[in-house]
């Protein structure tokens, strides 16, 4: 996980671009993340002859030297702007906290339990990783924020910038200035359920929705043939 960070850092720092980071903790054994990076399609054929080529070339170099094979990602483009969506499912939360988005931006990170609570505590923010000189062929044009969005389907305790306790959402946003700004989360093990409902997802809906439908169907059909039954014998 630490390896792709170091691919995150590269795009973050030659595109000028908003890191949004987002993590789903199902529980803490299930956990998932999403890195979206979009770039403006311009600067990104100032390197490549294609969207698709820039954002392949980078990640492929880098999957070769750090061995990023458990990652999948996607590239989604568009007129002005496009994404590489690069996704991971875990089962490790210690990794998550120690390889991960939270290596990159915090010196200072730990984790622990207290009684049946998980408890995140992480500082001394800074993301000052790549020198300038590793930047001499790029856009030094640096991004100024990162954005870093927590979902729970359990019940939290947090410092977040915003928060949704319906949706179980939770995020912060960081910026340069941002070097005394801490992320505190405490996950405890009292399930929110609408949250829970919420994080299922979409497959999960339409198969209730289609489930219900069937169900529908097949009641009025039998009231329906009930009734001509009855009326049948009249």
């Amino acid at each position: 996980m630490k390896k792709i960070l170091i691919l995150i850092t590269f795009l973050y720092f030659i595109s000028g671009c908003t890191i949004e980071y987002e993590m789903l903790y199902k529980s803490e054994n299930n956990i998932n993340e999403t890195i979206e990076i979009s770039v403006d399609n311009e600067m990104a054929l100032s390197y490549a002859d294609s969207i698709e080529e820039y954002f392949k070339d980078i990640f492929n170099s880098w999957k070769n030297s750090y061995n990023l094979k458990n990652y999948e990602y996607e590239i989604k483009e568009h007129q002005k702007t496009s994404t590489i969506i690069i996704q991971k499912k875990n089962d490790n939360l210690n990794e998550i906290i120690n390889n991960s988005v939270f290596d990159f931006i915090f010196k200072d990170r730990n984790i622990y339990k207290q009684n049946n609570d998980i408890v995140i505590e992480m500082s001394d923010y800074s993301y000052n990783v790549i020198t300038e000189d590793m930047l001499i062929d790029y856009d030094k044009t640096l991004s100024s924020k990162i954005n870093i969005k927590i979902k729970s389907n359990y019940k939290v305790e947090c410092n977040a910038d915003k928060k949704n306790e319906v949706t179980g959402t939770y995020e912060w946003e960081f910026t340069p200035e941002d070097a005394n700004k801490k992320l505190e989360i405490i996950f405890t093990d009292k399930l929110n359920l609408t949250a829970y409902l919420y994080n299922m997802g979409t497959v999960f809906w339409i198969t209730i929705f289609a489930i219900l439908t069937i169900l529908a169907i097949t009641l009025i059909y039998k009231l329906f043939k009930n009734k001509i039954s009855r009326s049948n014998k009249i």
